[in-house]
């Protein structure tokens, strides 16, 4: 079943005509964590990246990265743990991840640091609930 789920997932670049698909996403389940409107949405689609995960025609899925720099990945519960979020980092290719450790969620780092993402800096000094992750060089 995971296969299958997996072959049948789309990701896509999102944009401006995504945003009601976006922050009906957010409402739902980022709402507690994080705040989204659409002119947040309007200055990442413009100067960053917004990738978005579809199952049959659901969005299941989200990644936020500017400057190369990852704000935000976030996938469905009950699409977890079928490799969504890891194709999300492959096609954002963020080398800093900003990580909020206090998420109703769980904390990120863990789930990050599989993926070879090492923490730079414990505590964003503008944010304690956020550590800076960079990717690891091989």
């Amino acid at each position: 079943m995971l296969n299958k789920i997996a072959q049948k997932i789309e990701i896509i670049k999102a944009e401006e005509k995504d945003i009601p698909i976006i922050l009906g996403f957010s409402d739902i389940f980022l709402r507690r964590d994080w705040i989204i409107n659409k002119g947040y949405l309007l200055s990442n689609l413009k100067n960053g990246i917004i990738l978005l995960a579809f199952f049959n025609d659901k969005i299941v899925g989200i990644g936020i990265c500017k400057n190369k720099t990852l704000y935000l990945l976030y996938v469905h519960p009950k699409f977890r743990s079928r490799k969504i979020g890891s194709k999300l980092l492959q096609k954002l290719k963020p080398e800093t991840i900003r990580a909020r450790t206090n998420q109703t969620t769980g904390n990120p780092v863990p789930y990050y640091e599989r993926l070879g993402y090492k923490i730079s800096i414990p505590h964003d000094p503008k944010n304690r609930n956020i550590c800076i992750m960079q990717k690891e060089l091989a």
